[in-house]
This record gives C-alpha cells, structure tokens and sequence, in this order.
C-alpha cells in the first residue's frame, strides 16, 4: 500500500523548489556603473585639455573630479600586469594618470617676484587672465604658465592700501617667456617715483622694465590672443549688460569686475564713446575716469582704424575733458589721456591741448608739451595754427615766475616752430635704448654696447628736474625718418633686443 504524503506535511526545504539556475553575469549591475562613471570621468578628464581648460585654475578642478570619478569607478577591477609584478585596484590607473599629469603639465612655468612692495600693497598680474598669485613675506610671487602669455606684453595693477590702483599696461613678456622651466624667477622691483611721476618696475640692474600707462600701438607686435574660455567669460559678463550698467561696473571693488567691464565697453566701439565720454565728464570717481580711459586706449590698440571715428564721437567739451585729464596729477590718469590724444587723428586735439597748458599740474607740463608737439609735427596743415602759438604764450606768461628746464625750453622752442608751419624742425627725437634710476649702471650699459658696434655712439641722458631715469641712447638728436633707420639697423643687427623714439629733447651727459 502506497502511503500519500499529504501537502501540508511537506517540510519548508521542499517547498522552495528547484535552485535558481547560475546567474553568468553576476556583475551585470555594476559594469553598468563603471561604463558610467568611466564615461563621465574620463570626459571630464579630456574635456580639461581639448576645451582649453588646462592652463587655468578651474581646469585641474575639473581633471581631479574626472580623475575621482575614474578611481572610484574602477575599484579593484583595474590591473597592471608585468612579468611577476601586479597591480590591481585605483593604484594601477593612479599610477597611469598620475604619469600623464607629470609629463603633460611638468615644470614648463615661470615664477615672477614683485619685491619691495610696501605690506599693504596687493597686486594682480594678467594678460587675458590672471596669474595665479601666492603672497611670501619678501615678494609676491605668481606663477605664470606658457598659454597664460599670449602677446608681447601683459599688465599689472598695484595698489597700496586704500590708494588708487596704479596700471602697469606695457610689460614685456620676453623676459617671462625666456624663464619657462628653469626654476630661476624673474625679479622685479617696484619703484615708486616721487609725487606726481610714474612708478615703475626695475630689474635688479635698475633697468626700467616697465613704468604706469598704456602701451602704445607700436609697442604691441600684435593683438592679444585670447582663448575662448576668457572670450566667454568677459562676454557672458558684458553681453546682458548696456553700456550704462558697465560704467557703473568701473567702480566695483572687484579687479575682475573692472576689468570685464572696461573689456566690454572697448569691444562695444565708437558706438559707445558718447555714454563713455559723458561719464568721464560727468562723474569724478577715479575708478569710472581711469576705466573709461583704459577702455578707450584699448580699443584704439585693437583697431587703430577707430582713430578717426573716435573723435568724431566726442564734441568739444568732452575731447576738451580728455585733454584736461592728460594734466592730471595722476601719473596713470594723465598717461592714458596722452596715449589716446597722441593716436587720434583730428584737428582739434591741438587746440585742446594747448588750452590745457594752463590748468595742468606742475608734473604733467612735459608730457603735454610732448604731445603737443606730437600732434603738430603730425598736422597734415602747411599754415601752422595761431591759436596754438597763441596758449602756448599764454602759458610761458603764466609760468614765468617759475624756472623752466631744458627739456621746457627746447620743447616750447619747436611748438612754436611747428605751429608757424616749420615741422620738419619740431619732429626731431633720440633712439632710446634703455632706462636706468643708477647712472652708473646705465653708462656700464653704454660701453658694453659701444664696444659691440659702430653703427652709432651710444651715450647716457643728464637727469631731468623730478625725474630720476638716466636714459641710454644712439646717436644725437635727429629728425624722426633718421632716427628710425638707425633703430631698424640696431635691432636687425641684433645689437639690441629692442628700441623706440623719445620725444623728449634730452641732453647727454658729458
């Protein structure tokens, strides 16, 4: 007799029926995290160097990120297999990552030292971005990556404590460029001349590196370059923003603010020149004047073809505030001013220099007679200007209980000459070869140079009253189309790196 096995007698070992079948792909789910992840990291990894991102700051954020998510993705699936070693986990990709960033990045930088800044001074360098910057006891120090250099110049702005900041805007980068992955830093000195002159920055030989003001035209060998992460950055800025809101943004305590916004009032044209020179004329904060000013060089510096429609933007009260600004006691004020009235082409920039002779303060005499008599040598009139002859009198009037230097003098001497129509004689100038505050120094510089070539004797300036440079120069004073020749050969030559124009009729020294 068979005996029956009811169902509720059943034990819970056979109710749970047969095993489940193998499961072949047990790590079905995490693969799919890793693909993930590996996708997302390494996107992030190689989106750092394509898009431009890894010269900069946000770029190693952004490769560190991709660089976790990767580590973390992997776990221990990783593995590096040669011969009998083996290794496994985070630490294989770690050390394929980590040789990737030593050989891509390495020690290609360049250190420069801003020394003998007072403690409260802060200071920025940049091109088209800011250096990164680390502040030490005996200097500030920034380290400067090759992509971070993108023209022949780039700027520094220093200010000491609550003061107005002062613009450096012409310093070369040769020097910065020849550093890169030597481990020996560039030294520069801050130099702070007295009231109402330039400050500058000296090599540790008190050569002038650079001084406060704009560079000029011919000082820029091309346009600065700039990357598209620092073009969408300065336009995301700008782009919702009118012109009006960007001149009350020249007055942010923010550097980067300023500098977006003085970007996007230069890009905006001669467009925005009316609303730009009604501030200037109409606010008298320090920050909006120089701003405005900067804006205006810079676009003249990136299209010199504005030089006429510039001035055909302003009226006379405005180009007239233009040329007041240019006597300003403000070295890095009146710098700008001068360099945006020198490269202007209209006809009324002479008459409002002239009328600005006797409202400039003391320190800004020379460098308005200087582009006075820039303007008039570069007049395309053959009948002179009586009006000019007629302020610059007027100011000799006015200053003549105070003693004129020579520089006054001769400069004064050849206004006159060019306004009654003689300009070949007022356009005359030196081939200026250097700078030095240590007159020593500078005629060290002059026999090196002199035992190198025949092309020109080379001499040292005598001091000019409140000025403490002592400048070398080729040659004699001679009209500008000679001059220019002689600086051709010099360089070509390469008897020196570099050379320019002075207009100011020094005398040398015996």
């Amino acid at each position: 007799m068979t005996q029956t096995v009811k169902p509720d007698s059943q034990s819970p070992a056979d109710m749970q029926g047969p095993p489940p079948p193998p499961n072949d792909n047990p790590g079905r789910l995490v693969d799919a995290f890793m693909i993930i992840s590996l996708v997302i990291g390494l996107s992030l990894m190689a989106g750092s160097k394509m898009l431009g991102f890894y010269t900069a700051a946000e770029s190693r954020l952004i490769l560190v990120m991709g660089l976790g998510i990767v580590l973390g993705a992997l776990g221990s699936a990783a593995m590096i297999q040669y011969r009998t070693w083996v290794i496994t986990g985070g630490a294989a990709i770690g050390l394929i990552l980590g040789w990737f960033l030593s050989h891509t990045s390495g020690s290609n930088y360049a250190i420069v030292q801003l020394k003998k800044l007072p403690p409260e001074a802060t200071a920025t360098l940049f091109d088209t971005e800011e250096f990164y910057r680390a502040q030490t006891t005996r200097a500030h120090e920034f380290i400067v990556l090759p992509d971070q250099v993108k023209a022949k110049t780039f700027q520094a702005e220093i200010a000491i404590g609550d003061d107005n900041p002062m613009m450096f805007g012409c310093i070369p980068s040769e020097a910065v460029h020849d550093a890169m992955g030597t481990g020996e830093p560039v030294s520069w000195n801050y130099h702070l001349a007295e009231a109402g002159q330039r400050a500058r920055l000296l090599d540790d030989d008190t050569k002038v590196i650079a001084e406060e003001g704009p560079c000029t035209v011919a000082s820029l060998s091309e346009p600065p370059k700039s990357s598209w992460r620092d073009v969408f950055a300065m336009v995301a800025f700008a782009a919702d923003q009118s012109t009006g809101e960007l001149l009350d943004a020249l007055r942010s305590k923010s550097s980067f603010v300023r500098r977006s916004a003085r970007s996007g009032l230069a890009q905006r044209g001669p467009a925005a020149i009316p609303e730009m020179m009604q501030a200037l004329t109409s606010r008298s904060d320090y920050r909006t004047q120089l701003g405005v000013l900067v804006a205006a060089s810079d676009m003249l510096n990136a299209d010199p073809s504005l030089r006429n429609s510039i001035g055909q933007s302003m009226d006379d009260v405005q180009l007239q505030r233009l040329a007041d600004l240019a006597g300003h006691r403000d070295a890095t004020m009146r710098s700008y001013a001068v360099s945006i009235l020198n490269q202007m082409e209209d006809p009324r920039v002479a008459e409002a220099v002239a009328g600005s002779l006797a409202r400039a303060a003391p320190e800004a005499e020379a460098d308005l007679l200087v582009s006075l008599k820039e303007q008039l040598s570069d007049s395309q009139s053959p009948q002179g200007n009586s009006a000019v002859t007629q302020a610059v009198r007027s100011f000799q009037v006015t200053r003549a209980s105070r003693p004129q230097s020579e520089t006054q003098t001769a400069l004064i001497e050849q206004i006159e000459q060019a306004a009654t129509g003689n300009k070949a004689a007022a356009d005359m100038v030196f081939v200026q070869l250097g700078a030095f505050t240590d007159e020593d120094k500078a005629r060290a510089f002059a026999a090196k140079l002199n035992e190198s070539q025949s092309l020109a004797k080379i001499s040292v300036t005598q001091k000019r009253p409140n000025d403490p440079l002592v400048r070398v120069v080729a040659g004699h004073y001679q009209p500008r189309s000679e001059a220019e020749a002689l600086r051709n050969r010099l360089v070509e030559e390469r008897i020196v790196e570099d050379a320019f124009l002075s207009s100011f009729p020094d005398v040398i020294a015996q």
